[in-house]
């Protein structure tokens, strides 16, 4: 697949764990370009003032307080370690200079981490997050690497992460190439910055494994013998009082909400009531075919308005569902996929009246080209521009 330049250093910068029961593209192109590169997979931001909260993020829970955290798998290592970040709303309070030496705080111990473990890198592919800090201490130790950006969330529409949006800005003047995942995401940065370098801008939208599913699997166990299963599965919260309105509605249709977040404690009290809500917080990668292709209804329950802030397009969850056959509704989402032809609910009357319609009317086929957006298509299209920068 890969036919050009081979050998390259890459490391991709995420804010999650490789090995995760929440992965994404940015996981799928790491691994598709470590068949023919080096790569590495930095979880990065991890603070030290997280990990001492009792509310702290899944991806916290194997990271030690001072040593590094280091998994190697077949063809990619992936590390990380605690920096002493300050909270977002403390540093809103400090100077430019003072925001970024926090991010790489203590720097000795930053830096010998990047001599460690990112020496000889040729190239830093970063997502869009909090790692946007770092360019200009990556760019300083590493003068000679490139600079590339995959923002699957583009932060700049974003009132919770304004805190980056300058920092997000910079980067994206001074990277040496972006791919966006689609056309929402180059507007909205030619809203916001005037002088945008379009040619180095290339649209790679998030994919699907085709072969993953076209097979047919087992019963999942957690679906038991139940009846009328709608089904969730995503790295993304779901609207929470919706789903358990949703419950109520309808107690013949049972409910599983798959994702690893931690749900509201309204959630988790009535889960406890309600016979025809299941919550899993997560399931391995290589469980989600499963999930999806058993299901009798995919359900994306995304939290309200949301998308509004994030220019996400159409999500890969959207693509299996459809790949598989599967009827799908929709709350709080784009207009991308309503021409689509899902179901898109703006109320919660309105998504139980979808899901009540819809639960028992079998397969759908949609009029989509998915061999145009197989992952190996779009990881060589990728590899392509990376290894002639």
């Amino acid at each position: 697949m890969f036919l050009i330049r081979t050998n390259m250093k890459i490391v991709f910068i995420s804010n999650h764990d490789y090995l995760a029961k929440r992965q994404g593209g940015f996981h799928v192109f790491a691994k598709l370009l470590s068949q023919k590169h080096n790569v590495v997979f930095f979880s990065y931001p991890r603070s030290f003032f997280i990990k001492i909260r009792k509310n702290k993020l899944i991806e916290y829970d194997s990271i030690g307080y001072f040593s590094d955290k280091v998994i190697k798998t077949e063809s990619i290592l992936n590390v990380s370690r605690l920096f002493f970040i300050l909270p977002a709303k403390i540093l809103n309070l400090f100077p430019d200079f003072i925001v970024r030496y926090s991010h790489v705080c203590p720097y000795f111990l930053f830096r010998s981490f990047c001599k460690k473990y990112f020496k000889d890198a040729n190239c830093f592919v970063l997502e869009s997050n909090a790692s946007v800090v770092l360019f200009k201490a990556l760019k300083q130790l590493y003068p000679n690497a490139k600079f590339v950006y995959r923002p699957s969330d583009p932060m700049l529409n974003s009132n919770a992460m304004r805190f980056y949006h300058k920092y997000e800005i910079d980067y994206i003047k001074e990277c040496d190439f972006i791919f966006p995942v689609n056309n929402e995401g180059v507007e909205l940065y030619k809203k916001h910055i005037s002088d945008l370098d379009l040619n180095k801008i290339e649209i790679i939208s998030n994919g699907i494994d085709i072969s993953l599913y076209s097979k047919n699997y087992e019963r999942p166990r957690e679906f038991k013998d139940y009846k009328n299963i709608a089904c969730y599965v995503g790295a993304r919260p779901a609207q929470w009082d919706l789903v358990i309105y949703a419950c109520k509605q309808l107690p013949e249709v049972n409910f599983f909400i798959v994702c690893p977040e931690n749900p509201s404690e309204f959630f988790k009290e009535e889960n406890k009531l309600l016979n025809n809500l299941h919550f899993i917080q997560g399931i391995p990668p290589s469980k989600v075919p499963s999930f999806i292709k058993n299901a009798d209804l995919v359900i994306v329950p995304n939290p309200t308005d949301m998308y509004k802030d994030f220019p996400w397009g159409v999500t890969a969850k959207y693509y299996q569902a459809m790949y598989a056959r599967k009827r799908i509704v929709a709350y709080s989402d784009n207009e991308k996929i309503k021409s689509l032809g899902i179901p898109v609910t703006d109320t919660y009357e309105d998504f139980v009246k979808e899901v009540r319609e819809n639960i028992g009317k079998g397969a759908i086929d949609y009029d989509f080209n998915f061999t145009s957006i197989e992952w190996k298509k779009l990881a060589a299209k990728m590899n392509q521009i990376l290894v002639r920068l």
